[in-house]
């Protein structure tokens, strides 16, 4: 199935989105939109507008990416590895690309609202650091954490730092620079986007 996205130019969206906003300020807006991620999720394509080096690394996974559509330049056919798939995230201008072993190999963004339609890709890498700001406004502690994927495997001691920062983004740094260097030693490559799939 190809995406059917409706158009900047088209009257009939365009009046059904504005339906739906005087009805309800902004509805007619998210309908569109959440209607847009539907289809892209269940469509054979991709964006054309790959961010980042997306194009290279999703390609060295095997993912085959053929001509942009001429009636929508905005998105291009794929062929996807045996497993792979799309799947919707909470929020529907987002939604990510899976692969065979259930983990997010890239993000997509596509706002599907007919005054201003856009959408592009970002691959992801295998291992992320992530300040923990909930934590820090629960209990006044800076921690770090290491994913591999969406699951923590391992995180700084809180406040992990000899002299106090004067600045809450001090803080972060601190916190993310002593996780950073942690994935360092043991995955040296770590922030390569196409590096250590394979070893999981």
């Amino acid at each position: 199935m190809t995406i059917t996205p409706s158009k900047n130019d088209d009257p009939v969206d365009m009046m059904l989105a504005l339906v739906g906003e005087m009805e309800r300020p902004g509805a007619g807006i998210e309908a569109q939109e959440a209607a847009g991620q539907v289809q892209l999720v269940n469509s054979d394509v991709l964006p054309t507008e790959a961010l980042y080096g997306a194009r290279e690394a999703l390609e060295a996974a095997g993912v085959r990416f053929g001509e942009p559509d001429p009636d929508d330049p905005l998105f291009a056919p794929v062929e996807l590895p045996s497993g792979w798939r799309k799947e919707r995230s909470d929020h529907s201008m987002w939604s990510h690309l899976i692969d065979g072993q259930g983990r997010r190999r890239a993000e997509i963004f596509y706002k599907a609202a007919f005054y201003d339609r856009r959408a592009h890709i970002m691959a992801t890498q295998r291992f992320t650091v992530r300040f923990d700001y909930d934590h820090q406004d629960a209990t006044g502690e800076a921690v770090s954490r290491v994913y591999d994927g969406q699951t923590v495997t391992w995180e700084t001691e809180a406040n992990p730092w000899d002299v106090e920062p004067e600045q809450d983004y001090d803080r972060q740094r601190c916190a993310d620079k002593v996780a950073s260097d942690w994935l360092d030693r043991r995955w040296p490559d770590w922030q390569d986007k196409t590096a250590y799939w394979s070893n999981a």
